[in-house]
């Protein structure tokens, strides 16, 4: 075997059990004094070989036989999102060719292969924030009867500045607080659909809705059942609350993300709502029929906690001047354990409001039956996180996977409904029903 700095080559799982039998008959040849065996056993040693020199000229002059163009790839994109660039590779190679990225999270997908040249793209999709980056990439080679391996470094710059998720959601709830500006929730009628007394417009008959909602002039002019919506009233509030605990780094960011973007989505209607932190053991933070931008600005400064200073860094490259906005926001009431010890703050529920908890459900199922039960009123969780996925080892996935498992049947037989998918959550509008039933509808 070649093994220097930048390049290794090496026999394959194939190749040794042909040198094996070279061996094995040259061995057997020998001592049964069969010459056409000898000669058998020869012939595959020098095949061998030759393939070996092939491979191993291949990879010495692998630099001045492949060209790649870009030399080097730069991007910004959040966690979560995937990153694509067409790369175009030149080679006078001939030898198949693989390549393999220097970075987590990424790989070469090939489009096409023609003549010596050859179309692929780069594919990144990083799950953590952070800095990616290297300074080459490995190009591989097998000879065509698969004996033999090498490959060698070759120099392609690539770089990645990745911010988590809650980032582009926590510039949007600055964007839609700077249009809020100070009038608050009281310059506003809510615009979530429910029932009030407002008329807010029609729409097409779905299962389930009352009848005393048909407008029937709409229904003689269309020839089809077309019920009202009106504008919920002001005591039809939503109580979010979020449990920021996560098993991993990736649940915490997936889960912050989504809880700033549902008090996003409802500040957006000009929508009170009362909001509640629970970490499992005690309430940090709670207040009832807050008004909507206030809501907001707590919401954010929870949803960044631990990212603050990146944040602000971000922000004032892109706002200057709203980073001021940013840090009073950020600098205000401490986090910390605030009003109660307890959650007695959800007694205030009734059956005009609806219960969200933005939860990865990885407490304590006594936990969760406490905020769960004895509650009068609509419950529905948003788990956005798959926590299993990034466990260590399969051990320990399983047993997360079990527990996941079990807490939603139980959760499905008291009659909570749980969201896991939510790719699709940009406005949403949780509305209680009788029955504990959850309608949810997204714009």
């Amino acid at each position: 075997m070649v093994d220097e700095a930048d390049s290794i080559v090496g026999f394959t799982e194939r190749g040794w059990k042909v040198l094996l039998s070279f061996v094995v008959l040259l061995l057997i040849g020998a001592g049964l004094q069969d010459i056409f065996i000898v000669l058998f056993s020869v012939v595959l040693g020098i095949i061998a070989f030759n393939q070996f020199l092939i491979v191993r000229s291949e990879i010495e002059n692998l630099i001045e036989n492949v060209e790649m163009f870009p030399m080097s790839v730069e991007s910004t994109l959040v966690a979560g999102s995937e990153f694509r660039e067409s790369i175009i590779v030149k080679t006078a190679s001939r030898l198949d060719l693989g390549f393999v990225c220097g970075i987590e999270y990424s790989r070469f997908e090939v489009e096409s292969n023609i003549g010596g040249d050859m179309s692929m793209e780069l594919v990144f999709k990083p799950p953590l924030s952070g800095e990616y980056s290297s300074d080459s990439i490995w190009i591989s080679a097998v000879d065509r009867l698969g004996l033999v391996k090498g490959k060698r470094k070759y120099v392609f710059h690539l770089h990645f500045r990745v911010y988590p998720r809650v980032f582009p959601v926590a510039i949007e709830a600055l964007e839609l607080l700077s249009e809020m500006g100070a009038a608050g929730m009281g310059a506003y009628a809510s615009q979530v659909r429910g029932r009030g007394l407002d008329y807010a417009g029609s729409r097409e008959y779905v299962p389930g809705d009352p009848l005393n909602y048909f407008d029937w002039k709409a229904m003689a002019r269309l020839r089809k059942p077309i019920v009202k919506e009106f504008f919920n009233e002001g005591g039809e509030m939503p109580y979010i609350l979020y449990e920021p605990n996560a098993p991993d780094p990736v649940s915490l960011d997936e889960l912050s993300a989504t809880f700033l973007q549902v008090v996003t989505s409802l500040a957006d209607t000009h929508t009170s709502m009362s909001l509640g932190i629970f970490d499992g053991n005690e309430v940090m933070f709670y207040d009832v029929d807050m008004p909507s931008n206030i809501a907001l600005e707590t919401a954010l400064k929870y949803a960044l906690n631990g990212f603050e200073n990146e944040f602000v860094e971000h922000y004032s490259v892109l706002e200057p001047e709203k980073s001021r906005y940013l840090l009073r926001i950020l600098k205000g009431t401490k986090i910390g354990k605030l009003r109660r010890d307890d959650i007695r703050f959800l007694h205030h529920l009734n059956e005009k409001n609806s219960l969200i908890l933005v939860s990865s459900l990885s407490g304590k199922l006594d936990q969760i039956l406490r905020l769960t039960q004895g509650i009068e009123t609509s419950v529905v969780i948003l788990q956005p996180t798959k926590p299993w996925i990034w466990s260590k080892n399969l051990e320990s996935c399983l047993k997360i996977w079990s527990c996941q498992k079990k807490i939603h049947r139980l959760m499905f037989k008291i009659g909570v409904n749980i969201i896991t998918i939510l790719n699709d959550l940009k406005f949403p509008y949780i509305l209680s029903k009788n029955n504990q039933k959850i309608t949810v509808l997204t714009s």
